[in-house]
């Protein structure tokens, strides 16, 4: 299993998290934290997010083959909002906690040596929130509540399409 992060290091990037302007639609997040441009994007980061749980199925193995934009095999990776909300009693919960972040990486190859995509979801007061990454990772391809993704998670539990609620 994944390290988990320290509770005291958890809450920190949580308060962090909820203190991020809620973005626009396309284009940028609203803020630059430094780094890449994107808060949110910097904020998993220094959390260290290749560190996280895995969620359960086909995707608790690295490198998974895929069939979709996010890249030719994927990695994804989830907060301990995600991996406490899992161990909730089947049909207790209809919607993810406010906290949740799932990250994916897309990679274009089979060794994890070519990172296509980068794509944050958090849920947030008002709903899910995303950031998409492609190359460099210098700004959001996509951020905020953009179409392209709403019109593909809606199929999803809660906008959530890997893994379902337990």
């Amino acid at each position: 299993m994944s390290p988990r992060l320290a509770p005291a290091a958890a809450r920190a990037l949580l308060g962090a998290l909820l203190a991020l302007p809620l973005g626009a639609c396309e284009g940028g997040d609203g803020g630059d934290a430094g780094g890449t441009g994107s808060a949110l994007l910097d904020a998993v980061q220094a959390a260290e997010y290749r560190t996280w749980a895995r969620p359960p199925g086909a995707y608790e193995m690295p490198l998974t083959p895929a069939r979709s934009p996010h890249g030719d095999f994927v990695d994804i990776y989830i907060n301990d909002v995600v991996a406490q909300a899992l161990a909730a009693e089947t049909g207790t919960l209809t919607a993810w906690p406010e906290g949740s972040i799932i990250v994916k990486d897309g990679w274009g190859d089979a060794e994890g040596t070519d990172l296509r995509f980068l794509a944050i979801m958090e849920k947030r007061a008002n709903g899910w929130y995303w950031e998409e990454f492609v190359g460099d990772l210098a700004e959001p391809e996509f951020s905020g509540v953009p179409d392209v993704c709403v019109d593909c998670h809606v199929s999803g539990e809660d906008f959530v399409r890997a893994f379902g609620l337990p």
